[in-house]
C-alpha cells in the first residue's frame, strides 16, 4: 500500500561534512533521485511515496563529502520505469552510472538504449516490504539478460530472505552485489545471523558486498560497533569485493525519527577500513571503478 510522502521527512538527513578524508575520485556506490509526480508517477502498490529529492542536490552532497563518482540506483516507487534515472543520466555525466529495475516488460531495445546512457546494473528486490518481488523464473530470465550486457546484478534483501535465497544465488553465473551488508529484518524476524550467511557468498568470486546502512542494521545501536565489526570480518576475506553507499536520501525514514547526518555516516563507513588507507581506497575508489566500469582516476 503506497504510504504518504508526509509521513517520512522529505529528505532523510542533514549533509555535513565528514571528519574523515575520501581518497581521491571516491565513489557513491549507491544513491536515489526522485523527481516531481506530474513527470515521474508513483508506480501503484508502491511501498513509499518519497517527496523531491533531485540530482541536483544530490551532486550538492557529493561535493560537500567528497564524493567524484556515484551509482544512481532505480527506487521501487518508480518500477520498472527508468524515465528519472535516465533523465537523470544525461545531466549528470561521464563520472555517474546507473542501476536500473527491470522485469518481463523490459525490451531488449529498452535494455541496449540504457547501457548506453550509462546504466551498468539491474536490482532485484527480495524484500517483501517493498511490493516488488520478481518470482525465481522471472529473476533467472532477467539475469541472463544482464549478462549478455555485461551488467551486474543487484540484490535487495533481508537476512529471512536471504536464507531462501542461497540456493539461487548459488548459481549465478554473473557478477552481483548484495546491498546493505545482507540488510536487517524488522521484529519479530530479527534473530537470524546474517554473517554466516554473507561468508559463504564471498567465498564466491562473483559476489560483492553493499557496506552501506550500518546505522539502520546495527541491533546495537550508536556508535554501531556491531557493524563496524560486520564490516571488517567481511573486508577481512574478500577485500577487493567490497564497496560502499550513501543510500541518499535515505528513503522511508519516519517523521518520527531523527535525521541521519550523511557526515556521520560516511565517518562510519570510513572506521570498516580500520585505518588502513589501502583498504580505504579499494572500498572507495578501487572496487566500485573496476565493477561499474570508471577509469582509474576521475
Amino acid at each position: 500500500m503506497e504510504v504518504g510522502a508526509d509521513q517520512y521527512h522529505s529528505l532523510g538527513s542533514v549533509v555535513r561534512a565528514p571528519r574523515g578524508k575520501l581518497p581521491s575520485s571516491s565513489c557513491d556506490a549507491q544513491f536515489h533521485v526522485f523527481g516531481p509526480t506530474d513527470q515521474y508517477p508513483i508506480r501503484p502498490n508502491a511501498a513509499y511515496s518519497m517527496p523531491l529529492a533531485t540530482l541536483s542536490v544530490a551532486l550538492e552532497m557529493h561535493k560537500l563529502l567528497g564524493f567524484r563518482r556515484g551509482m544512481i540506483v532505480q527506487s521501487t516507487v518508480y518500477g520498472a520505469d527508468n524515465s528519472c534515472l535516465l533523465d537523470a543520466l544525461k545531466i549528470a555525466g561521464a563520472n555517474y552510472r546507473g542501476t536500473a529495475i527491470i522485469d518481463d516488460s523490459t525490451a531488449d531495445s529498452d535494455l541496449d538504449r540504457m547501457h548506453l546512457a550509462g546504466v551498468r546494473a539491474a536490482r532485484f528486490n527480495f524484500h517483501r516490504r517493498l511490493n516488488l518481488m520478481p518470482s525465481d523464473s522471472s529473476f533467472e530470465k532477467a539475469v541472463q539478460r544482464v549478462k549478455e550486457r555485461g551488467w551486474h546484478a543487484k540484490i535487495n534483501t533481508t537476512p529471512g530472505a536471504l536464507v531462501t535465497l542461497m540456493p539461487l544465488l548459488k548459481r549465478l553465473q554473473v557478477r552481483f552485489v548484495v546491498d546493505h551488508m545482507g540488510g536487517r529484518d524488522l521484529p519479530p524476524s530479527s534473530t537470524i545471523d546474517v554473517l554466516p550467511l554473507l561468508l559463504e557468498l564471498v567465498e564466491l568470486d562473483n559476489c560483492w558486498i553493499m557496506l552501506s546502512n550500518g546505522d539502520r542494521r546495527s541491533v546495537k545501536g550508536k556508535p554501531w560497533d556491531d557493524s563496524v565489526a560486520l564490516a571488517r570480518e567481511l573486508i577481512s576475506k574478500a577485500p577487493d569485493r567490497m564497496i560502499w553507499g550513501s543510500d541518499w536520501p535515505h528513503p522511508m525514514i519516519p517523521v518520527s525519527e531523527k535525521l541521519k547526518d550523511d557526515g556521520e555516516l560516511l565517518d562510519l563507513g570510513m572506521r570498516y577500513a580500520d585505518g588502513d588507507e589501502h583498504i580505504l581506497r579499494k572500498i572507495f575508489v578501487d572496487n566500485p571503478a573496476k565493477l561499474f566500469g570508471f577509469s582509474a582516476s576521475a
